[in-house]
């Protein structure tokens, strides 16, 4: 899987998505890893594809519900949330939000430290409802980092 990754993350860098995914496609399932998915994640979240976003949230739920050993973590999350935070609209910022929310409730009940909300997280939220102009969402994400 190490030279798969390797592609997928230049494609990823690249803003690429359909490159990563032919990549992706073309791996063994039994390669896949959590890293293979961020980075064809990362592709598009870094492209400028108006399905982006939505591209992203699929994959992520894909990880949610396969029963393989392959699970969403911090890195996965925060490249969800910054795609959310390219669009710039309500929706996305709603959507954003949810994610850091899922993220600080499992690990509120659960101590797992891998889907553990961090800075960027906070950051990442808190820039997308201040990019939008709601500044006491913002303030109320700001708070919730202290």
């Amino acid at each position: 899987s190490f030279s798969y990754n390797i592609v997928m993350n230049a494609y990823a860098k690249a803003g690429r998505p359909i490159e990563a995914e032919r990549i992706f496609n073309r791996m063994p399932r039994e390669r896949i890893t959590t890293i293979s998915l961020a980075h064809v994640m990362e592709a598009w979240a870094n492209s400028d594809r108006p399905e982006a976003s939505q591209r992203v949230a699929s994959i992520l739920d894909t990880m949610e519900q396969d029963v393989t050993s392959i699970r969403a973590n911090t890195t996965t999350l925060n490249i969800a949330i910054n795609a959310f935070s390219k669009h710039k609209t309500m929706e996305s910022a709603l959507s954003a939000e949810q994610l850091l929310n899922r993220m600080q409730k499992g690990y509120d009940e659960t101590g797992d430290k891998r889907s553990r909300p961090n800075q960027f997280s906070f950051s990442s939220v808190l820039n997308c409802w201040a990019q939008i102009g709601q500044a006491d969402r913002a303030e109320a994400i700001l708070f919730k980092m202290e």
